[in-house]
């Protein structure tokens, strides 16, 4: 994400808040390999699709995650999970075989509008 863009973080599914976990140190570039280590928070979602994961990740000038949900909750699809301050990088892991992506490296998404992958038929 670019520091122009919006920051807040949606239910990508229907989902139930089973897991959130922090991990990682430091403030590296968000696009390089080595972000993968930077201060990260882990939702882990439980969906009809089995186990989703969204991991907001800092960056060398985005330095603090939200959340704006707790463990045990349920939340409809669209529902705001969290945001990042100035922006930085956003993770999201699907199960494999239920979903083919709707956008591609490089497109623009807009917070609670935009559709990054729909369910295979």
């Amino acid at each position: 994400m670019n520091v122009t863009d919006v920051h807040v973080n949606r239910f990508p599914l229907d989902a139930e808040v089973v897991g959130i976990d922090d991990s990682g140190k430091g403030f590296r570039p968000a696009y390089v390999p080595d972000a993968i280590h930077n201060v990260q928070r882990r939702y882990r979602l439980d969906t009809r699709f089995g186990p989703v994961e969204v991991i907001q990740m800092t960056g060398i000038v985005a330095r603090r995650l939200v959340s704006l949900v707790h463990l045990g909750e349920d939340h409809p699809k669209g529902d705001r999970l969290g945001m990042i301050l100035l922006g930085s990088r956003v993770d999201l892991l699907l199960p494999v075989g239920f979903f083919r992506p709707a956008v591609k490296p490089g497109d623009h998404v807009w917070a609670g509008r935009s559709t990054v992958a729909v369910e295979r038929s």
